[in-house]
């Protein structure tokens, strides 16, 4: 690879295919006499293992002319891929080598559902002195009394025997299993459950924390919405924001340029989901095009 792996997945380098070497140089480092087959200096630019991801026969793929491979260096790691060069010269030995899409694979998406639960009064929350709580065990871990907005008026007629929206937020986590594995099994556990099934364990969630205040289900609750949100935010992990390991950051290898005709607009990228940071990736991505349009 003459000029280097690069580890952004829109830039491909070109790989020449060489003659095997025996394996009995795996170690060498020196200087290679002038006129013989790779003349000059030889280093050790890096080591490791390997594992072929695709096809099962390295052989297959070669001749089919393409091959993923995950790397395990010092150096070079992750996930690549080698494409071939056809009709380019007659030999057929040169390759294109690109990162194999790595960058997307760090934006783990986490599951969220936030249950919106109408009642008809929030004295029993009230009596205990306060207004939002977390806890530990059972449906949710937070919930918070959504205070009402008054307007034109002097009046404070809100209070604790008012009608108001306690918001439920609920996470799907199951420790010891992989980021990737509890994203998928937080996805068909929120998508799966029915309705009447939240409803029900909603219900007992608030019976148990708020009955020896008053709470009562059957009375006090009017209604439920539930809001499932399978993506709901993004779960970064080490060098997400500034790298690890040498490699770039995955955001800013999706943020730099655009590939090809798609700019990647998200608020994800920036690791903060709010409107603003919508409006300003969303410009960002848009300017990239528009430069590439009219430069």
């Amino acid at each position: 690879v003459p000029k280097g792996p690069s580890y952004d997945p829109s830039v491909k380098r070109l790989a020449m295919m060489t003659e095997d070497h025996p394996y009995d140089y795996a170690d060498f480092e020196g200087v290679i006499p002038a006129g013989n087959y790779g003349a000059g200096n030889v280093i050790i630019w890096d080591n490791g293992t390997f594992e072929l991801t695709e096809p099962e026969e390295g052989v297959k793929g070669i001749r089919q002319g393409k091959l993923a491979f995950k790397m395990y260096g010092k150096k070079m790691f992750g996930e690549w891929a080698l494409v071939k060069i056809k009709g380019r010269s007659p030999k057929g030995n040169e390759w294109l080598l690109l990162k194999h899409r790595d960058a997307y694979a760090e934006f783990h998406r986490m599951p969220c559902m936030l249950a919106n639960v109408a009642v008809r009064n929030w004295r029993f929350v009230y009596k205990l002195g306060f207004a939002s709580a977390s806890w530990y065990e059972g449906l949710g871990s937070f919930t918070s009394v959504r205070k009402v907005p008054v307007f034109s008026t002097d009046a404070k007629t809100i209070g604790p025997d008012s009608p108001t929206v306690l918001t439920f937020k609920i996470l799907y986590l199951y420790p010891g299993l992989s980021l990737h594995e509890q994203g998928s099994r937080g996805r068909t556990e929120l998508l799966s459950t029915s309705f009447r099934d939240y409803e029900r364990r909603i219900r007992e969630q608030l019976t148990e924390m708020f009955a020896r205040s008053g709470f009562d289900a059957r009375r006090d609750i009017a209604g439920v919405i539930l809001n499932r949100w399978g993506h709901a935010y993004l779960s970064p992990q080490p060098g997400f924001f500034f790298g690890k390991d040498g490699k770039p950051a995955p955001r800013e290898i999706l943020r730099g340029a655009p590939f090809g005709r798609i700019s990647f607009a998200n608020t994800d990228l920036s690791g903060a989901m709010d409107h603003k940071t919508a409006v300003l990736e969303a410009h960002r991505a848009v300017r990239q095009l528009l430069d590439q349009v009219f430069a």
